[in-house]
């Protein structure tokens, strides 16, 4: 079906760019242009699949922490939520940093930091001691898988805004939740795969045969299961993390500020705008960009 709707997609934005065609109710303008992942040279493609990638990993460490605190460390629903609160605290600061730092950074930075930053906060539940107190592996894991998802997210809805032209704002915001969403469905099945796989394997090591419940698996077939789960999120991290120095390295500042420049009008123009009414300006202002996406 997603196919379909692709290949559909593409036949309407021919026939709509085609001026020798005539308007037909057939031909209804196409919900999304397949042509917008081109713009700036493929970047666009790129970002989606970084969002992608990189909220495959975020929402299936929040999972799969959630499940180990509860099932593995078999804490109340109160304990697991405290040990959560990190992740409000972090996501108000980061909103203030981005703020700040949004535009005096490229892209690039913004992204490789962010993937890299899911990617350890992956590594350390993936090799979580559970004896270890919650400072040593859970907070820190916490504090930078929040700082990793904000990143992308911020430097990805930016610059898909300034990629897309003034009248498709909504369908590039649309796309990236889209590939976020997709990104969600695609991790939690791909680390579930991993988990019931392992914990069945380590468990058939130890001579137990798992139920369908999986209540009888061992403690260390479960933890071995948890920590593979988190190996597949450090997977899915770095892999955004390669595109991003990859294809992203040229970008450059895409939260830049506007800079206003203003142009001396010559005499002439200035003694005629002031023949023709009272409205005149000695001096033109006008905003110029200080590093435009389309000349990326």
């Amino acid at each position: 079906m997603v196919v379909l709707f692709v290949l559909w997609e593409r036949h309407l934005e021919k026939a709509i760019d085609d001026p020798s065609r005539a308007p037909s109710l057939w031909t209804p303008p196409p919900l999304m242009r397949p042509s917008i992942w081109g713009r700036s040279n493929g970047r666009m493609a790129v970002i989606l699949v970084i969002a992608f990638l990189n909220w495959s990993g975020f929402v299936s460490w929040n999972f799969w922490a959630q499940l180990y605190y509860q099932d593995y460390l078999l804490l109340t629903p109160v304990e697991t939520m405290v040990r959560f609160i990190p992740m409000f605290v972090v996501g108000i600061l980061c909103n203030f940093f981005v703020a700040t730092a949004v535009g005096k950074m490229p892209l690039v930075i913004f992204a490789v930091t962010g993937t890299l930053l899911t990617a350890s906060g992956g590594i350390l539940f993936a090799v979580i001691n559970p004896s270890a107190t919650y400072w040593a592996f859970s907070f820190p894991s916490t504090v930078l898988i929040v700082f990793g998802a904000d990143f992308v997210y911020s430097c990805g809805t930016i610059f898909i805004a300034k990629t897309v032209l003034p009248h498709e704002h909504s369908v590039g915001g649309a796309l990236f939740q889209t590939m976020t969403q997709i990104g969600t469905a695609f991790g939690l099945t791909i680390t579930t795969i991993i988990f019931n796989t392992v914990v069945d394997n380590e468990s058939a090591a130890l001579g137990v045969t798992v139920n369908s419940d999986g209540t009888n698996a061992p403690q260390s077939a479960q933890l071995k299961g948890y920590q593979s789960a988190q190996w597949a999120v450090v997977a899915f991290a770095l892999m955004a993390a390669l595109l991003a120095a990859i294809f992203l390295r040229s970008v450059g500042i895409v939260g830049h500020k506007t800079v206003k420049v203003i142009r001396h009008v010559d005499s002439d123009q200035t003694m005629a705008e002031h023949a023709n009414g009272p409205q005149f300006q000695p001096f033109a202002i006008e905003e110029i960009p200080d590093s435009p996406i389309s000349h990326v």
